[in-house]
């Protein structure tokens, strides 16, 4: 009867544990799939940021590059000059798109998942002295 009473009582804890391990699970799950979407779509944003700065250079470059030195020869600079300024209006223009994409794909991941697994394994594992 000891040994049957201990059996049950053990197995009632281990179906407890279980499902406290399942719920765990559950949560953190949820938790990761809705923080998962909201920088699925920040990223999403910020490719297409640096999509749209990478297309306005190298459309500046194959339809406005020499449109843009013939209008600077035209106003007075000599060749040499007027290649130098629309490549640097190139150039300044591709900074500010690559700098907002990169503003928009910065900074940590799924913040709010990996705190909540950080304290789920803290209060885990901790010791009970």
């Amino acid at each position: 009867m000891a040994v049957r009473e201990i059996v049950e009582g053990f197995n009632y804890y281990l179906r407890r544990m279980l499902r406290l391990v399942t719920m765990l699970v559950d949560l953190h799950l949820e938790i990761a799939l809705r923080e998962a979407s909201v920088e699925q779509k920040r990223i999403t944003s910020g490719f297409t940021l640096l999509a749209i700065g990478f297309g306005l250079v190298m459309m500046g470059i194959v339809l406005l590059q020499v449109v843009l030195i013939w209008i600077g020869h035209l106003a007075g600079l000599p060749w040499f000059s007027a290649i130098c300024a629309v490549a640097g209006l190139n150039l300044a223009t591709a900074y500010l798109f690559l700098m907002a994409a990169s503003r928009r794909l910065h900074g940590p991941y799924m913040q709010a998942t990996r705190e909540r697994v950080q304290r789920s394994l803290t209060i885990l594992l901790q010791d009970e002295d």
